[in-house]
């Protein structure tokens, strides 16, 4: 009886063993839950936002390339007054080419402009002029500068300074002035400060307007059809206003006469110079 007894708790016990055997089998292979893959040949969901924001970049690009282009052509003919102003524009009458690179011209065009001379009084005071007109034209210029100071800073703060913007605001500065008080007193002013005033025939092209209407080599050019004519630039810009072959009258100085010619509107046919002579010579 023992040894049955022996014999049942063994067989028990190996029953056991293989249940507990047969069980960890079952569960080793058991399949593992995994995250599922992603479908690698599903197409990726592009951001629409991002893709109308490049859309509207290439839009602002490309306006921003055409206005670069028309500031370039502006600001080249800015540039040939200021080196006009200050003695140094080319004796040419062919149009400036547009510059590959505006905001560099526009740069360089600004030192020029804002290299203002210093304000001589006792050359206008030497020139005849009274003392209390030059000390009134010294007080609106001192202002002036002061108002261009303003701009300049502000222009600084804002972060426009030496751009083509800087430059056509410190036009109008400049040309609101000439308004103000008048081209007499700008004469005076432009005198006073060391700035062109007169525009000088270099040379006379053969079978030219100029030449068939009798210019001479050191002609002072004063008016071009009645319009006060101080730079080389403003000479050229006359020139291709209104309607091209009209008439017009341009006068001149030629030692102590005053000429009056009259010629179509359009080229000259001369090569000029920039000036800086005394205000009575245009009175």
């Amino acid at each position: 009886m023992r040894r049955w007894q022996a014999l049942v708790a063994i067989a028990a016990g190996v029953g056991l063993l293989v249940g507990l055997a047969w069980g960890g089998l079952l569960r080793s292979e058991a399949p593992v839950a995994t995250a599922p893959r992603p479908d690698a040949g599903a197409p990726f969901a592009a951001d629409e936002g991002l893709r109308a924001e490049i859309a509207g970049l290439r839009e602002a690009l490309a306006a921003e390339r055409d206005e670069r282009v028309a500031l370039a052509t502006e600001v080249a003919g800015l540039r040939e007054e200021l080196e006009g102003m200050t003695g140094l524009a080319p004796d040419s009458e062919a149009p400036p080419e547009a510059p590959d690179a505006p905001d560099t011209i526009a740069s360089a065009a600004l030192q020029a402009h804002g290299s203002i001379g210093v304000f001589e009084e006792t050359k206008l005071v030497e020139a005849g002029i009274p003392r209390d007109e030059v000390e009134a034209l010294r007080e609106r210029y001192d202002r002036s500068r002061m108002d261009e100071l303003y701009m300049n800073d502000q222009a600084a703060r804002e972060g426009w300074l030496r751009t083509p913007r800087h430059l056509a605001e410190l036009q109008d500065l400049r040309g609101g002035l000439r308004d103000e008080i008048g081209d007499d007193d700008y004469d005076l002013l432009l005198y006073a400060v060391g700035k062109s005033n007169r525009v000088i025939v270099s040379d006379v092209l053969r079978e030219s307007p100029a030449m068939e209407a009798g210019f001479l080599s050191g002609d002072v050019l004063l008016r071009y059809d009645g319009r006060r004519i101080f730079n080389v630039f403003e000479l050229k810009q006359a020139t291709t206003e209104g309607k091209p072959g009209a008439t017009v009258a341009v006068e001149i100085r030629r030692g102590d006469q005053s000429l009056r010619f009259y010629l179509p509107r359009g080229p000259l046919g001369i090569t000029m110079r920039s000036d800086v002579q005394p205000p009575q010579a245009a009175r």
